[in-house]
């Protein structure tokens, strides 16, 4: 366990750059960069909600009331993105890079209610004004993948929570959305595999990216699957926690079926605790060999964040029992 140099921090989002051997972790206080050791290299004062880094990972993109590109190698801010008057992007949304675009979940109030939007951005010019598309739901989890071009996956609850979606989109480089297969049923998190065929959810298995059939299942023995995160290998961590607070990640071979190992963790801590230990975000290592794993290991008051890291075996091969 690597304690971070922070205090009264909560993390949010994970990204892990293997270009420039560093972790970016977003948190109510901003933007901090670290080594893989857990060292702080630099804080940048930036809004930072959610993170996603570009496919060639010379860019990472932090989201709050705007959403700033940053220069992976140098560390500096290269532009911001002005979401519009009226609209606003709510904490922890979800966001990722497809068309030549970053898409974002969105919201707008006026006297007809309450609108959620998907919005995005066009890369190449900053000064262009997002785009949006009103969708049913509110998209708490937006998923792509470079092996999968111009697709995007979405997913969320209505405002009266009765309906749960899951969505797939051609999303066009101009900014609209087409819809082309949905699925209805609570998925909480997800990730697309590396191949791009296959969109893997932590409450009801996988499903074929181009039509949402259902595809595999992952046995994660009894524990409620919160978080997913698939390495470039294809290797899937799914975390998962038990009523009593007990947790583990279980890694699996992107087929499903019974874990190839469990990962056990600190066990989470309730009542005025409030989640202590509890995992916040997972982030892969480019070919799967390191896993990252973020929380707090002070209880509330005196929030501090912790990271932790497992070295792991090269290739899903080496992890069978």
């Amino acid at each position: 366990m690597i304690n971070l140099p922070t205090a009264n921090y909560e993390p949010s989002s994970l990204a892990v750059d293997s270009r420039q051997h560093r972790i970016f972790l977003s948190s109510n206080k901003g933007l901090m960069v670290l080594g893989p050791d857990g060292t702080l290299v630099k804080a940048i004062d930036v809004p930072a909600n959610a993170l996603t880094l570009s496919s060639d990972g010379r860019t990472l993109y932090s989201a709050g009331d705007t959403i700033s590109a940053i220069d992976t190698a140098g560390l500096t801010v290269t532009a911001q993105y002005a979401i519009g008057a009226g609209y606003r992007i709510e904490a922890l949304t979800p966001m990722v890079v497809t068309a030549g675009r970053i898409w974002f979940e969105g919201m707008r109030t006026d006297s007809a209610g309450q609108h959620f939007l998907i919005g995005s951005f066009d890369l190449r010019s900053p000064k262009r004004p997002a785009r949006y598309t009103e969708v049913p739901f509110q998209p708490t989890e937006l998923g792509a993948s470079p092996s999968a071009p111009d697709t995007l996956v979405a997913a969320g609850n209505d405002a009266k929570d009765n309906v749960s979606y899951l969505d797939v989109f051609h999303a066009c480089s101009c900014g609209s959305l087409k819809k082309t297969a949905q699925r209805l049923g609570w998925v909480q998190h997800l990730a697309i595999t590396p191949d791009g065929k296959y969109v893997v959810t932590t409450q009801q298995g996988a499903f074929r990216l181009r039509d949402l059939a259902k595809a595999f299942s992952y046995d994660t023995s009894g524990y409620n699957a919160g978080i997913v995160s698939i390495a470039s290998d294809g290797l899937i961590a799914l975390q998962g926690e038990r009523n009593d607070g007990t947790q583990a990640i279980f890694l699996f071979g992107e087929r499903g079926g019974a874990p190839r190992r469990v990962l056990k963790l600190d066990q989470v801590g309730f009542g005025s605790l409030n989640g202590l230990n509890s995992v916040w975000a997972l982030g892969w290592t480019r070919g799967g060999t390191k896993l990252y794993d973020t929380f707090l290991d002070k209880p509330v008051g005196f929030p501090n964040i912790a990271l932790r890291v497992f070295d792991l075996p090269r290739g899903c091969g080496a992890l069978l029992p």
